[in-house]
């Protein structure tokens, strides 16, 4: 991905994922030096807009050959933490990977940490969990902090998570202090992240089928909250949060797209999926962002993965801190706000982006509130730092393979390229394990 000029650090990323805190640390002037992601398909997806391939297998890695860096990242499994899930907590085969990042830690000895979990981790085992958490972080002789984030002041998304920072250094600790997310106003709406039009063929393969929508108004949670709870009105402020099994939890919790104009109580049309695109677009991914070809797999993806716009105020609240000089420490947060900012003008379609350009800025600060521009004012429009989002719809091409190419030739060709990939990343997996 295109890096900007700015601040100078390396990083590692553990459990990347398709790369959200690359995309965050990157747009700050961050560099990647390593990183290790088990699943295949994410792998896949990180190379193909990243240019290289993360190590398959923490649990595996010789930690000596891990390049030096700053900053150790990452989302480490949830699945065990999610009140959605079975809440084995760090008992769980994927809660235990936790304890992968004190390896690292112990090996590398970084001089900060950026962790993120769903806020879930807060809670399990009446705080046990969160409590062990940063027990084992500071029996590493590093001082811890964490906030709760929830990203619906940058992207039109309910997403609380928590964030653990940490730091080697006493004076590093005393420094830092979390960017407050800058607030939109008027604030961003969901059909911002919309699709203007849809030509029929692909609404009708997003819509819900009339039996799959019967079987919506049937589920517990219509039953016992009411259809509403299922639809995501058009004008709402956010969405529910994107969950990792969105397309394939029709009957549970899902949210749909509600019809253009839906009233409360009126469903004259079926509502429909959000499509892949739109779900990237909800999590802060830029249009540039290249998709898995499989619809499900891609909102598995963009389920777990970080927001890139909170990544980058975390993180440059985290390399500010790392910084002696208070000037340095000022420019790095001011670059960060400015990045996260970006970020969303990156993450909508460009008939939408005007709309952004023109939102109201306010900064929250300790003391006072108080509007500073635009976001044109912030990052300007057209520069050469902010992505350029291309056509959402090449002719032709089918909706579950939306990667965002010019042409129809060009299209296939990277379809083929993915698929075939894929097979090779599978088969190399089988030969190594």
């Amino acid at each position: 991905m295109e890096k900007p000029t700015g601040t100078s650090f390396k990083f590692i990323e553990i459990f990347a994922g398709i790369g959200g805190f690359a995309l965050g640390l990157e747009s700050i002037g961050g560099e990647c030096v390593w990183a290790c992601e088990l699943n295949s398909a994410s792998r896949l997806v990180y190379k193909v807009n990243f240019g290289h391939t993360p190590y398959f297998d923490i649990t595996k890695a010789d930690l000596s050959t891990i390049p030096a860096f700053d900053v150790l990242t990452a989302g480490f499994p949830c699945q065990d933490f999610s009140t959605l899930g079975d809440q084995k907590g760090l008992e769980g085969e994927r809660g235990k990977l936790f304890f992968q990042i004190i390896r690292v830690m112990k090996e590398c000895q970084p001089p900060a940490i950026l962790l993120e979990n769903v806020k879930g981790l807060l809670t399990m085992d009446n705080g046990k969990a969160m409590q062990k958490c940063l027990q084992d972080l500071e029996s590493e002789g590093y001082y811890v902090t964490f906030k709760v984030i929830n990203s619906k002041s940058l992207v039109p998304q309910y997403r609380n998570r928590v964030y653990i920072v940490a730091f080697k250094n006493k004076s590093a600790f005393e420094r830092f202090e979390f960017l407050e997310s800058p607030v939109l106003s008027p604030p961003r709406l969901v059909k911002d992240i919309l699709h203007d039009k849809i030509e029929e063929p692909f609404l009708e393969h997003w819509r819900l089928s009339v039996s799959a929508w019967k079987s919506v108004k049937r589920s517990k949670t219509a039953i016992k909250y009411g259809i509403e709870k299922r639809l995501c009105r058009q004008d709402a402020q956010v969405s529910d949060t994107l969950l990792a099994n969105y397309r394939n939890s029709r009957t549970s919790v899902a949210q749909f797209v509600a019809p253009e104009g839906y009233t409360k109580g009126e469903v004259g049309t079926r509502p429909r999926w959000f499509s892949p695109r739109e779900c990237a677009r909800l999590m802060g991914f830029p249009e540039t962002f290249q998709l898995h070809p499989k619809e499900t797999k891609t909102c598995e993806q963009l389920g777990n993965a970080v927001v890139p716009p909170i990544i980058a105020l975390v993180g440059g609240a985290v390399v500010s801190a790392l910084e002696s000089s208070k000037s340095q420490r000022i420019r790095i947060r001011d670059n960060a706000l400015r990045a996260s900012l970006r970020l969303c003008v990156n993450a909508t379609g460009i008939s939408k982006q005007e709309i952004l350009y023109g939102k109201q800025v306010l900064i929250l600060g300790t003391e006072v509130n108080e509007f500073k521009g635009t976001v044109s004012d912030f990052v300007g429009r057209n520069s050469s730092s902010c992505m350029i989002a291309q056509e959402e719809y090449p002719p032709r091409i089918q909706p579950n393979n939306e990667i965002n190419e010019n042409t129809i030739s060009s299209g296939r060709l990277r379809i083929l390229y993915l698929v075939a990939s894929f097979c090779l990343a599978s088969v190399a997996n089988i030969i190594v394990m």
